[in-house]
């Protein structure tokens, strides 16, 4: 039995389909219908929440359920990761942060079918607006170390 996003588990918006089910509700090895057209996958402020082995399950779902899609991601860095207590505005025993790369090139290694594209900065092309953190994001270590970065992936299709 396949998903049918359209139909059965989703709330259609314009073009735009969001599954109702949390994804780890998706039985291992079930394919989500999306009727040949592409599939983008957004994961945005959520993915440093979880740990590397959750990552790594996540991807496994993910590459099983839509072969041949795209994924934009952000990513944490590790140094950020440690650095949770100066985040004011989440609870440390709440929510603590666990996982994060340096770059998206290393979320290759999760699964085998992934495949790192590029990455940009939350800053890049901001500059400006952000004031000194921007102004810091010239320096290539705080860009690799201090920087949220918006990763995109693709799945292989199988």
């Amino acid at each position: 039995m396949s998903w049918n996003c359209a139909k059965t588990y989703s709330q259609k918006k314009a073009r735009a389909f969001t599954i109702s089910p949390p994804p780890s509700s998706i039985p291992a090895g079930e394919k989500i219908e999306h009727e040949g057209r592409p599939v983008l996958i957004l994961l945005e402020g959520a993915a440093m929440y979880f740990s590397e082995q959750e990552m790594r399950s996540l991807f496994a779902m993910l590459a099983e359920a839509f072969a041949d899609a795209s994924m934009l991601i952000e990513i944490m860095p590790p140094f950020l990761i440690g650095q949770q207590k100066h985040h004011d505005s989440v609870d440390t025993q709440k929510a603590p942060f666990q996982w994060g790369v340096k770059s998206g090139k290393e979320i290759e290694k999760l699964h085998p079918s992934i495949t790192f594209l590029k990455e940009r900065t939350l800053y890049e092309g901001f500059r400006s607006r952000w004031g000194l953190f921007g102004l810091l994001s010239v320096i290539p270590w705080w860009n690799k170390n201090c920087n949220d970065k918006i990763a995109c992936l693709h799945f292989a299709a199988r």
